[in-house]
C-alpha cells in the first residue's frame, strides 16, 4: 500500500514528476550519451536500454551501447537536469541491492 501524504506534500511531488515528464519529453538527442539518458529515463532499465539500442539503433551505435558504457553514462558528471535525475536514481537503485 502507497503511504499516505498531507496535501502539501502531494503538490511537490506533483511539481517534481510534471517536471521530470517535460524533460523527458523536451529533450534533445545530439549524441549516444544523450540517447543513453533518455532511454534510461523512459526505461529505468539498463537492459531495456540495450534491447531497444538492438532494436532501433543502426549497427554502428548498437556496439556502442553495452552495459558498462551505460553505467559511464549513468555515473559521468550531470551535463543536464535530465541526467542528473536519472543518476540520481541510478545510484539509489543500486544501493538498495
Amino acid at each position: 500500500m502507497e503511504k499516505f501524504r498531507k496535501y502539501e506534500d502531494a503538490l511537490r511531488e506533483k511539481e517534481k514528476i510534471e517536471h521530470f515528464i517535460s524533460l523527458v519529453d523536451n529533450y534533445e538527442v545530439n549524441n549516444i550519451d544523450q540517447w543513453i539518458i533518455k532511454q534510461y529515463a523512459l526505461t529505468n532499465s539498463i537492459s531495456k536500454v540495450i534491447k531497444i539500442a538492438r532494436e532501433s539503433l543502426n549497427d554502428i551505435s548498437i556496439n556502442e551501447v553495452t552495459r558498462e558504457k551505460i553505467i559511464q553514462v549513468l555515473n559521468l558528471k550531470p551535463i543536464d537536469d535530465l541526467h542528473k535525475i536519472v543518476s540520481r536514481g541510478y545510484r539509489v537503485k543500486i544501493r538498495k541491492r
